[in-house]
């Protein structure tokens, strides 16, 4: 063998040695290997350490489950009650097309003819003055109508009003009505304390109002459903 010089020598006797000792160590008792690979290294575990890791160990059973991913929740549009010439794309029946051109061209004679002075009340958005754009299509409505059959009108329906409790383009509720019910809508005009006044009101405070009264028409000022129900020739009440 080629003699070695200088740090080489060192190197290999202390293999030599670490190799026997290791040797040694394997066919000792635990306590003595133990002792034999204390000297040459660092952080060895005491006999029986293991073991006791061993035991408290968890198990594959008790590892915390993952979490599961939550569910992506996708947006929905909220469902709308939509007003049927707004649905179409039948703009131009309660809209104007240009500012020049205030009227529609079927718009009745009788709003062709009205004065310029009242024209300019009505603004370039709509094609005609709001009393007149809802009778064109809601003509059993009109105030001409319920004078004939001697019926009493509601004030906003009277005054051609109608966006008071109706939506022109589109709404949460059935028949385009305004708010989250009836008793809302209504209260928005009807004082409560004054209304509560009445002994059936104060009775049922909380009452649903159309079942009771009529939104529109009535035979007097109360338009109570039960000397008149304005939806009985459309099959709708009583």
């Amino acid at each position: 063998m080629t003699s070695m010089r200088g740090p080489a020598r060192h190197v290999w006797a202390l293999t030599c040695v670490l190799a026997a000792a290791l040797g040694l160590a394997n066919g000792c008792s635990t306590e003595a290997r133990y002792q034999v690979l204390t000297v040459f290294f660092t952080g060895v575990p005491a006999p029986g350490e293991e073991e006791v890791k061993g035991k408290h160990a968890k198990k594959p059973a008790e590892v915390a489950a993952p979490s599961k991913r939550p569910r992506r929740e996708f947006f929905q549009e909220p469902q709308f009650f939509v007003h049927g010439p707004y649905g179409a794309g039948q703009c131009d029946k309660c809209h104007a097309l240009v500012a020049s051109k205030p009227f529609r061209a079927e718009a009745p004679e009788a709003i062709k003819a009205t004065p310029a002075s009242e024209r300019k009340s009505i603004g370039p958005r709509l094609a005609a003055p709001l009393k007149e754009i809802c009778l064109t299509c809601h003509g059993d409505k009109a105030h001409t109508v319920a004078q004939a059959q001697g019926l009493w009108m509601h004030g906003p329906v009277a005054d051609g009003w109608c966006v008071a409790c109706h939506s022109p383009h589109r709404a949460a509720r059935q028949y385009m009505l305004l708010g989250k019910n009836n008793v809302e809508l209504c209260t928005g005009c009807h004082r409560k304390p004054d209304l509560l006044q009445s002994a059936a009101h104060h009775k049922e405070p909380e009452a649903d109002c159309l079942a009771c009264h009529n939104p529109h028409q009535g035979k007097n000022a109360s338009l109570l459903k039960a000397e008149h129900d304005e939806w009985h020739g459309y099959g709708k009440g009583g």
